[in-house]
């Protein structure tokens, strides 16, 4: 949750990101890699209680995490996420998953016991999500030092549920297992160029273990 403020790095650089990608959004263009493994199948689950959204001035009915399933298989890494009846709005929802790909917490953003490698960005107004690398030393561009993006992917949303499938091949020819959290956000108006607020909810909560796979 965001009442966690002593460990909120990540979540801050996590929202910088929204400004500059939004552009990005609209081209759907990304660098060729070779292809990634396509022999690991690796699956995974987390859950988070429901009610624990935290409400804010520009999110009266908060995006409430309540289950994540990451399925790899076949080259490609499935990201499902529920969200608690009621509680995914199409028009402002957001979910950021910081993704460890090589389960080392010295390599890419530390935070939470993590050393974040990507990030996938699920946002519900524009049904697409971004796919980004770190840049731990800041070195990205101005508006959006912490993160360059490398793809971007259709996202799937029926009912309380948001569902994207990543290749591999765009999180650096990953073997698929990897560390993992989920951060909702609410944006503001709606707009992917707006800053969200606060984050509304995290799964499982920071003083849980990390969530991984396998």
């Amino acid at each position: 949750m965001w009442r966690h403020q002593s460990k909120t790095v990540l979540a801050t650089r996590l929202a910088m990101s929204l400004v500059s990608v939004s552009a990005a959004l609209g081209c759907g263009n990304s660098p060729s890699s070779p292809t990634a493994p396509a022999t690991n199948t690796f699956h995974a689950e987390v859950t988070d209680p429901i009610g624990d959204g935290v409400v804010s001035a520009g999110a009266p009915n908060p995006p409430d995490l309540i289950r994540g399933i990451v399925d790899v298989s076949g080259g490609t890494i499935v990201f499902t996420v529920q969200l608690a009846s009621g509680t995914l709005d199409s028009l402002t929802t957001r979910v950021g998953i910081p993704l460890d790909t090589d389960q080392v917490a010295a390599t890419g953003i530390n935070a939470w016991g993590m050393g974040v490698d990507y990030l996938v960005d699920l946002w519900a107004p524009t049904k697409q999500a971004m796919i980004e690398k770190s840049v731990p030393t800041g070195t990205g561009t101005p508006s959006n030092p912490y993160y360059v993006n490398v793809g971007v992917a259709p996202l799937s949303i029926v009912a309380d549920a948001m569902t994207v499938t990543v290749p591999l091949s765009l999180l650096g020819n990953a073997s698929g297992r990897l560390n993992f959290r989920m951060f909702a956000y609410a944006l503001a108006s709606g707009s992917p160029v707006t800053p969200p607020t606060a984050v509304a909810d995290v799964m499982p909560d920071i003083n849980l273990p990390t969530p991984h796979a396998p």
